[in-house]
């Protein structure tokens, strides 16, 4: 599991970055903003995410995570 899970953290974090570099007609200082847009509204859906994170870290080890909020977590960390 931890396998497939390293594999698909690799391959979106690979396709965002070349989609990211494709973005030629948008300005340099407008690329952060969408950065944070995006960290505002996955924190907004997800406000676990945010902070610290020793609550979500056990919970991770305790497998009581689903796998959506994983997803989540592997993305934006």
């Amino acid at each position: 599991m931890q396998r497939a899970f390293s594999l698909i953290y690799l391959k979106s974090l690979l396709f965002f970055e070349i989609q990211w570099k494709r973005l030629k007609s948008i300005t340099e200082w407008v690329k952060p903003a969408l950065g944070g847009l995006a960290v505002g509204i996955v924190g907004y859906l997800y406000p676990q995410v945010l902070g610290v994170g020793y609550p979500t870290v056990e919970s991770a080890l305790g497998n009581h995570l689903g796998f959506g909020i994983s997803i989540v977590e592997a993305i934006e960390g």
